[in-house]
């Protein structure tokens, strides 16, 4: 029986040891994750948050829609024709 399994730096045999990109891009995601996080909170992301925030921005909105009814329909067509040609979720 060949002894290929030690060459690779593991016990068991047909295993290798854990690719390093895949570790690089575990810790990049990770990295990625706490920077957001930490960006949420400077940036008082809660605020943006809150019910008070949400209902003002409502108001606007329809406020919006009520002076110009074609430009957010027309909007909101191309918007939806670009996320369906690109097939987002």
């Amino acid at each position: 029986m060949p002894a290929a399994h030690l060459l690779v730096g593991t016990s068991e045999p047909g295993k290798t040891t854990r690719d390093r990109g895949t570790m690089t891009s575990r810790i990049l995601l990770l990295a990625v994750l706490v920077t957001g996080i930490a960006a949420f909170f400077w940036l008082d992301g809660s605020s943006y948050l809150s019910l008070d925030f949400l209902k003002a921005q409502q108001a606007a909105f329809n406020t919006y829609y009520a002076e110009r009814p074609l430009l957010v329909i027309a909007l909101f067509f191309l918007a939806y024709v670009a996320v369906t040609a690109l097939s987002l979720p």
